[in-house]
């Protein structure tokens, strides 16, 4: 997944299991991932956005959720 239409976000997460990449354009298009199931307290995790446009310039925020509720 390593082009210019994709993008690797990684990021650090401590109590979650689950976590989702959501994403937007200026122009308010937005886009999320499906959640995936992480591993909490391990470190980085990684989510993975394809089909991005070219020429475009993206926005991301990650969500995780787990026992005790969400954070981004």
């Amino acid at each position: 997944p390593l082009n210019a239409l994709s993008v690797v976000a990684t990021f650090g997460i401590e109590r979650g299991d689950s976590a989702r990449l959501s994403y937007w354009t200026d122009d308010g298009r937005v886009a999320t991932t499906p959640y995936y199931a992480v591993a909490g307290g391990a470190g980085a995790a990684r989510l993975v956005a394809l089909g991005l446009l070219p020429n475009t310039g993206y926005h991301f925020a990650t969500l995780a959720v787990g026992p005790g509720g969400a954070i981004s």
